[in-house]
C-alpha cells in the first residue's frame, strides 16, 4: 500500500455530514434471470429489513424492464447484464446494467416515487453530474463486476455461461 500524506490538509475545510444520519445495511435479494429481447438479465432486489419490497412491485418492475428492452434501449453486446431494484425511503430505482464492449459495465437508470407504485418509471437524465450508485447498490454490482471478470477469464463456452449466470448474491450489504 502506498503512504500519502494526509497531515497537511486542513479538513475543518471540508463539508461535515449531519450527526443525525444514522446508517443502516439493507439486504440483497437475488431474483430469477429475466428474459429480454436477445438476452437474460439477473435481477436483485434491495431493502431494508423492515420495509421489504411487495412481489406485485418486483412484477411491475420487471415487465418495465421488459417493455423497455423491447424497445432496443437497453441492448447489451452480449445479451448478458443485471437489474438492481432499490426501493429507498423517498424513490424507488431501477438501475440497468448492461455488459458492452468485452469489459464496459454501461447502466440506464429509473426512479419512481416509493409511496406511489403506480408511478410511471422516469428515465434519470438530462444532468452531466448524476447519481451512480449509493452504497447499498453497490454491493450486488460490485458483485456482478467480480462474476464478469470471473467469466471473461473462462473459457467462455455454454458451461461457464451457465455458471456466470447462475452466480448472484443474497445476503447484506455489509
Amino acid at each position: 500500500m502506498n503512504s500519502i500524506t494526509v497531515d497537511a490538509h486542513d479538513l475543518s475545510l471540508l463539508p461535515r455530514m449531519e450527526t443525525d444520519y444514522e446508517h443502516e445495511e439493507r439486504t440483497v435479494r437475488p431474483g430469477d434471470l429475466l428474459p429480454i429481447r436477445n438476452g437474460l438479465l439477473k435481477w436483485y432486489d434491495v431493502y431494508r429489513d423492515d420495509y421489504p419490497i411487495a412481489m406485485a412491485e418486483t412484477a411491475s418492475a420487471r415487465a418495465f424492464v421488459q417493455a423497455e428492452a423491447a424497445t432496443g434501449i437497453l441492448a447489451a453486446d452480449y445479451g448478458l447484464g443485471h437489474v438492481v431494484h432499490h426501493q429507498s425511503g423517498g424513490g424507488t430505482f431501477l438501475l440497468v446494467g448492461v455488459w458492452r464492449g468485452h469489459n464496459e459495465l454501461w447502466e440506464r437508470v429509473y426512479i419512481r416515487p416509493t409511496a406511489d407504485p403506480e408511478a410511471p418509471w422516469q428515465p434519470e437524465s438530462g444532468n452531466l453530474f448524476h447519481p451512480v450508485a449509493c452504497v447499498w447498490e453497490m454491493t450486488p454490482i460490485w458483485h456482478e463486476r467480480n462474476a464478469w471478470s470471473r467469466f471473461l477469464l473462462s473459457s467462455r463456452d455454454d458451461a461457464a455461461l451457465r455458471t456466470f449466470l447462475a452466480d448472484q448474491m443474497t445476503g447484506s450489504t455489509r
